[in-house]
């Protein structure tokens, strides 16, 4: 695996080895990847959420289907950067605008990752907490 690295704004993380969820490299090294990574990384900073839609806005993508997929696929990287450096999974700051809680692909990936086992809205809601505060913490 080839090591590479992103630096911004003096946060330097390398990945240690292959990712182990989505099982492609679709968007790291990308400057996609650096922009939704930064807003992230802002609004955990400020204790605020990010948009789904605003997540696909950055990305360029126009409002349709496969928006959803691609966002996921971005974020689903992200996380997985995140958990092999020891941090939670910044992509807690990301929401839906209905329910201003991240969907159901970030427990799901959660699970992937070893993190949830949950099963219940009342377990998602309460793991959602726990790994914002973590984010929020770090950040």
């Amino acid at each position: 695996m080839d090591w590479r690295n992103i630096q911004d704004k003096g946060i330097g993380f390398a990945w240690k080895e292959k990712p182990m969820a989505t099982g492609l490299d679709k968007y790291r090294g990308t400057q996609t990847y650096s922009l939704v990574y930064c807003r992230l990384l802002n609004a955990a900073r400020e204790k605020e959420g990010v948009s789904y839609e605003e997540i696909g806005q950055i990305m360029g993508l126009e409002a349709h289907l496969g928006m959803t997929k691609e966002i996921g696929q971005l974020l689903g990287e992200i996380n997985e950067d995140e958990h092999n450096n020891g941090r939670p999974m910044l992509s807690a700051v990301a929401v839906e605008l209905t329910t201003r809680m991240p969907g159901e692909g970030f427990f799901q990936f959660a699970k992937q990752l070893k993190k949830f086992h949950g099963e219940t809205d009342e377990d998602k809601r309460e793991f959602w907490r726990n790994e914002i505060q973590r984010v929020y913490e770090i950040w």
